[in-house]
């Protein structure tokens, strides 16, 4: 990748992490998703004028009890520069960030995350946790998971 690319690049993920997260406290409360959906991210019910891409860039976030993980996928092409998924966050029932992934075409093969739940921001973590997938093209997409 070239250092222009690099930097366009860099500056729509800082750029998309910030408005994302600037939305989710709204006077310290959980995310407004009935505001927020279809604007500044996107999701399976509200994919706004990303309607039929919800297939490839929608996170799917399993929990691996028996190895402590989170798993995070996005069933996207990984091959390409013009087109991938950047990076995966996870937030938690606040949207205050937990951790992130970010891909690098050509060591990437597949948009696939884990994040260890034995780390001190996760152990023993309960309720909605929030995963973000986000594509250079296709913007930040946002799915959820309740940890009992």
């Amino acid at each position: 990748m070239d250092r222009r690319s690099f930097i366009t690049l860099s500056g729509a993920g800082v750029v998309s992490s910030s408005l994302l997260l600037a939305g989710c406290h709204s006077n310290g409360s959980n995310i407004d998703k009935a505001k927020m959906a279809g604007g500044v991210y996107f999701t399976k019910n509200s994919p706004g004028r990303w309607i039929g891409k919800e297939g490839g860039h929608l996170p799917q976030i399993n929990i691996d009890d028996k190895n402590k993980k989170i798993i995070v996928n996005t069933n996207h092409k990984m091959t390409s520069y013009e087109h991938y998924i950047v990076k995966h966050v996870i937030l938690d029932k606040n949207c205050d960030f937990l951790d992130e992934n970010v891909f690098e075409i050509g060591k990437d093969s597949k948009a696939i995350s884990e994040f260890s739940l034995s780390t001190d921001k996760l152990k023993g973590y309960s309720g909605t946790l929030y995963a973000l997938s986000m594509c250079n093209l296709h913007d930040v997409w946002l799915n959820e998971i309740t940890i009992t």
